[in-house]
């Protein structure tokens, strides 16, 4: 962040302090990708070129990191050799279809189909993930057929693994939305499930003998086009990805798979399906849905990105006069790009197919949900993510997956504003009011939840000592946090909940507080749960002087709520990483 204020004179009074914070909220290394209202999935975002490749690589590095952590996925869970089960075969003239079970978790089935190419091997794979259609991957209409794309790709020499979302078909044994605070709380989401089930089927695809690792390819139309280019920006084994109707600047997704705490808070679906460049990709829109801007707007900014490693001519769009959809038009225009980029059998024109009868599909015929399933599969992530926490010995290993599984992290720079004692600190994407009281040797960072004009008692004392002071206003308890409209749809995605913005809060004021020397913290009452997190985050030596508390999920959901500190492990993690540095208070 230090070019951010390169050759900008330092602004003084209340003015100047709205300016440098506007400055500064939108200003990005690389990118200006915050939308307007800063809403939620409707919001429009601007789309700024990136400066220079070096910048976008770090963009890019840094949009994995997002998709992953708010997934729950960082670090990456165990995944060893994918269980599968073939349940029976469907022969079809050039090709055949396997019904088929894969294990993604411990005792959680996926179903799908598999396409097989009646010739031999290897061939070129292609991974499809359907979207929020009623019938899910076994949908066969104008609209929308999987079962007619994925028998076309087979005729033309590719393997096609076409899989359920949860909820749907064969694997309706859970929900698809389900999931609240304490589940957030472990990073345990239906986006999170879903992108694990997208990475175990696409290990087992690629472990099958008869395909071409080198040519994996994935499409999907509307939430599978979502789960396209996530899954193609963390995973480079997606040669080729081909999300349909979904990438907008002004749309975001309407569903919980599509939706986890964090995900956006400084990103959105252009930058996810840019982080795939420079590996082809198509873009498929259409005039009738949320992607009618796609030629016009989105699609210019994704080849400028393209340009930066020279490699235009591997993304492309193709647009047509159609509602949402996935529909023999725009599949004719993914036959095209595979025939060019990986080859294909045969020319680009869709062949009639006779799609089995969706019970001939399906792996077995009736799948009722069951209630405890779901807790079930909820505690076997837990054991999971709990154990690997417990692997992790190292305080820069635990430091990291705390600030990644919390979105919360050490500013690169903060700067102060202001005149006399009062100060705004600014640093990322949040302003902190606060009060400074000159003093000498290492300073003093005072948390009170009622903010400085309740702490005058402690501030006194430490001002009668000596010290220097920083006592600042948090975010719970000041009138800004009264107008969030955190009611609105996936607010947490787009937004962080208050106590997080606490933390976030304090690590802005901890750093600008830094330059001055060591140091502490001292948090009253409430905020010291906050201070303790903040601590131990900071890559710095911060000491900490507060009570926190035993927790249990039941107290973090009341009391200091923070999508996926227990993924982190927790308090028990931040004690692990302050030891003596953190004090309780008397």
């Amino acid at each position: 962040m230090k070019a951010a204020f390169r050759g900008f004179p330092r602004i003084g009074g209340r003015t100047g302090a709205a300016a440098l914070a506007f400055l500064w909220v939108i200003w990005t290394p690389a990118l200006n990708f915050r939308p307007a209202d800063l809403g939620g999935t409707d919001s429009r975002y601007d789309l700024a070129a990136p400066l220079d490749r070096k910048q976008w690589d770090r963009e890019r590095s840094r949009l994995r990191r997002t998709i992953l952590s708010a997934a729950g996925l960082h670090p990456m869970l165990p995944r060893g050799p994918v269980r599968a089960a073939i349940a029976g075969t469907i022969p079809r003239a050039g090709y055949s279809i396997d019904r088929v079970w894969i294990e993604t978790l411990p005792g959680f089935a996926l179903g799908g189909n598999l396409y097989r190419p009646g010739r031999p091997g290897p061939h070129p794979a292609v991974l499809l993930a359907h979207g929020h259609f009623d019938d899910g991957r076994l949908e066969d209409t104008d609209d929308v057929s999987d079962p007619r794309l994925a028998a076309n790709l087979a005729l033309r020499g590719y393997v096609v693994f076409s899989y359920d979302m949860p909820g749907y078909n064969d694997t309706a044994q859970i929900p698809h939305e389900w999931g609240g605070a304490r589940e957030q709380l472990w990073n345990f989401t239906p986006l999170g499930l879903q992108l694990f089930n997208s990475i175990r089927a696409l290990d087992w695809l690629t472990s099958l003998k008869f395909v071409d690792r080198s040519r994996v390819a994935m499409t999907g139309a509307s939430g599978g086009g979502t789960q396209t280019f996530l899954l193609a920006a963390v995973d480079d084994r997606i040669r080729l990805s081909a999300p349909v109707c979904m990438v907008s600047a002004h749309f975001q997704g309407g569903d919980v798979c599509e939706n986890a705490p964090n995900l956006r808070l400084d990103a959105n679906n252009p930058m996810f399906a840019a982080a795939a460049a420079p590996r082809p990709q198509l873009w498929i829109s259409a005039t009738g849905d949320w992607t009618k801007e796609n030629p016009a707007y989105e699609f210019p900014w994704m080849r400028r990105v393209y340009e930066l490693y020279r490699a235009e001519a591997q993304v492309r769009n193709a647009h047509f006069r159609a509602g949402h959809n996935y529909n023999r038009q725009s599949r004719e225009a993914l036959y095209a790009f595979l025939r060019e980029k990986f080859g294909a059998i045969g020319n680009d024109q869709e062949r009639e197919v006779a799609v089995p009868r969706k019970e001939e599909l399906r792996v077995i015929s009736d799948v009722r949900r069951n209630d405890a399933a779901l807790e079930a599969l909820f505690q076997t992530w837990r054991r999971l993510v709990q154990k690997q926490v417990k692997s992790l010995s190292s305080g820069v290993e635990l430091r990291d997956l705390l600030s990644a599984a919390t979105a919360l992290r050490w500013p690169a720079k903060a700067e102060a504003v202001g005149r006399g004692n009062g100060l705004s600190i600014i640093g990322d994407d949040v302003t902190v009011p606060a009060e400074l009281h000159e003093g000498r040797g290492d300073p003093v960072l005072l948390v009170h939840p009622g903010g400085a004009a309740e702490a005058a008692g402690r501030i006194a004392a430490l001002r009668d000592s000596g010290r220097t002071v920083l006592a600042i206003d948090p975010f719970p308890s000041r009138e800004d946090r009264r107008r969030r409209n955190s009611k609105q749809e996936f607010f947490l995605t787009f937004h962080r909940s208050d106590h997080a913005r606490a933390i976030q809060e304090i690590l802005v004021a901890a750093r600008w507080l830094s330059e001055r020397g060591r140091v502490r913290i001292v948090a009253e009452g409430e905020a010291g749960p906050w201070a303790v997190i903040a601590a131990a985050i900071a890559p710095e030596p911060v000491r900490v002087v507060a009570d926190a508390g035993v927790f249990r999920d039941e107290d973090y959901v009341k009391h200091f709520f923070v999508p996926g500190l227990q993924r982190a492990g927790g308090m028990e993690t931040a004690r692990r990483i302050l030891g003596r540095r953190w004090t309780a208070t008397d």
